[in-house]
């Protein structure tokens, strides 16, 4: 027993004994080969190259720098960084990989390392160059060690890019391609843009052009401080002077006009945005700033025009009698509604043979609400019977009536036919602006320019939505107001929206809803659709009087004394003896 144990020990002791030499051999082998004892048997990272300053773009058949835009870039951001790699492509033939400022985990941003940067990116770089970039401008600039592209406008921006390629295509030596000087410069258009004082502060989102030739730029993340400074700089510094003022609320309007140019600045705080629209002076008549001398010889009534005799169930024409006799009208009808149109104001005018019309508010150019208009303007014996003295209304761009679906060539007959009426003004409306007509002020609360650069939902979104005040009372018409611009007027307007007679948005469909309808608080309701939508429903749809988007005006808890559908009736109220709130 003793001896196995013995023999035990003695197996487990040689045990110890070669592992240990073992151990020994392996360490020894290591020195052998050159391992530094103080590493811990790590293994040496290779010694870097030396950055000699040179920017190199392009060496030994690969990029030599990242090319980099925003992680959350915007999409004309990455439109023109795909341009900018399709430009070094066509000068390489080889395409950059995607990059973008993101920092990963344990990395770190590297001011040293030469790199082409496009938008507004993270980096301070970027701030840099951005903080006075004009409107109309792309400027490619170096900057420490970054080639920093920068822009607000699309457009420019790849005219810019067209020619910084054919700079690198020419720069390409031996397979090398090195930054230089030909490759940093500004680019300015030609485009009204251009002429658009650059707005100190906040962070421009966002360009848009109008359907008149108008531009609009779009600035967040900016103060009232910041706009007011930028207003004085327009009189100081760049040959503009005040126009117009206007506070609705808490947002501020502003019109500046210049020798060749008119400028709308808009500054809605709850949103801490400005949007800044720009228009040739001469192609944007201005709401004239004096009140109109009249001679007051009638009270002034309102009117609903019954469309359903039509076979329409929709459509929307409202016709203002104002103090001296004249009258404004709300767009008008669909077709086969001029007689119905023309009927009215015959029987409400004090000379059916000469009657003025001293405004023509068109709230958008769909066929239900616009189209009797092109008949009137088609027909020499009710022309013979009108004189119109303005249009106020808000055309779209080709761009936005395109991403709508809707028909550019109806949109140019609309305004062939606003051009039939011999001497009229057409003013392009935007948000802010008031016009005073005889006895009556309409003010115009949102235009499409209020939803821009971002495609609308729907057409209807481009609505003229304005307040009409007369005797005291306000009465409003949105038109068809999709949701995206009903939501933006809940949003700025709040209670400022409250009105004593209202116009149903979109005939009753869908845009309008119960927090709109409660900040609107209407005593009288005047309903543009016929009365089998309103009461008795289609196949296809249930009557409006279900849909849950209407059913404020049914709540006992809503100050709405009387509804008027339109149906085949015309209706007049005397606008004074309408209740007011």
């Amino acid at each position: 027993m003793l001896k196995t144990k013995l023999n035990f020990i003695r197996i487990i002791t040689l045990s110890l004994i070669f592992m240990l030499t073992l151990t020994c051999l392996v360490a020894c082998n290591g020195n052998e080969q050159g391992t530094d004892e103080s590493t811990n048997g790590a293994t040496e990272t290779p010694t870097q190259p030396v950055d000699d300053g040179i920017n190199r773009i392009f060496e030994n058949g690969d990029f030599a720098c990242k090319i980099i835009r925003a992680e959350k870039a915007s999409a004309d951001e990455r439109t023109v960084y795909d341009a900018l790699r399709d430009a070094l492509n066509t000068a390489t033939g080889k395409r950059p990989k995607l990059t973008t400022d993101f920092l990963a985990m344990g990395e770190s941003y590297n001011e040293n390392e030469f790199a082409i940067v496009v938008g507004k990116t993270g980096y301070g770089e970027s701030a840099e160059l951005y903080k006075d970039l004009g409107f109309g401008e792309c400027r490619i600039e170096l900057i420490g060690r970054k080639l920093v592209i920068g822009f607000h406008d699309l457009n420019t921006a790849l005219t810019a890019i067209e020619q910084l390629s054919k700079v690198l295509s020419q720069s390409l030596d031996n397979g090398s391609l090195i930054c230089n000087d030909n490759m940093c410069f500004s680019y300015k258009t030609d485009g009204i843009i251009a002429s658009l004082p650059t707005y100190i502060g906040g962070n421009i989102v966002g360009m848009a052009d109008g359907g008149n030739g108008s531009s609009t730029a779009v600035i967040e993340s900016t103060t009232e401080q910041e706009y007011t400074s930028y207003l004085a700089s327009l009189e100081s510094e760049h040959g503009f002077t005040s126009y117009t003022t206007n506070k609705i609320g808490d947002n501020l309007f502003a019109t500046y006009v210049s020798e060749k140019h008119t400028v709308t600045a808009i500054h809605t705080p709850i949103k801490k945005e400005t949007r800044l629209i720009i228009e040739l002076l001469d192609e944007s008549p201005l709401p004239p700033t004096a009140t109109e001398s009249y001679e007051v010889i009638h009270d002034s009534t309102i009117t609903q025009v019954g469309l359903e005799s039509t076979g329409r169930q929709n459509g929307m024409s409202y016709v203002v009698k104002l103090a001296d006799g004249s009258f404004m009208i709300f767009d008008g009808g669909a077709q086969n509604c001029s007689p119905l149109l023309m009927a009215a104001l015959e029987e409400l005018a004090d000379d059916p043979e000469h009657i003025t019309i001293a405004a023509w508010v068109l709230t958008h150019m769909h066929n239900d609400h616009a189209f009797s208009l092109r008949e009137i303007a088609a027909k020499p014996e009710y022309l013979s019977k009108l004189t119109v003295e303005r249009f106020i209304w808000n055309r779209t761009s080709d761009k936005q009536i395109a991403n709508c679906d809707e028909n550019l060539e109806a949109a140019e007959i609309i305004y062939q036919s606003i051009l039939k009426f011999d001497g009229v003004i057409v003013h392009n409306a935007l948000p802010g602006q008031e016009f005073h007509i005889r006895n009556a002020v309409y003010t115009v609360y949102s235009t499409s320019e209020m939803l821009e650069p971002f495609v609308m939902g729907s057409y209807n979104d481009s609505c003229v939505v304005g307040l009409l005040e007369i005797d005291g009372r306000r009465m409003f018409f949105p038109g068809d107001s999709d949701s995206t611009q009903t939501g933006n007027l809940v949003k700025l307007y709040g209670e400022e929206l409250k009105c004593d007679l209202l116009q149903v948005i979109h005939h009753g469909h869908n845009g309008g809803n119960t927090t709109a309808y409660k900040l609107f608080d209407p005593i009288i309701v005047f309903w543009p659709v016929g009365m089998l939508r309103y009461e008795i429903g289609t196949e296809e749809y249930a009557p409006l009087t279900t849909w849950e988007c209407n059913q404020w005006f049914f709540d006992e808890n809503s100050s709405v004394e009387k509804i008027y559908v339109s149906g085949s009736e015309v209706v007049t109220l005397v606008i004074k003896e309408i209740p007011t709130h």
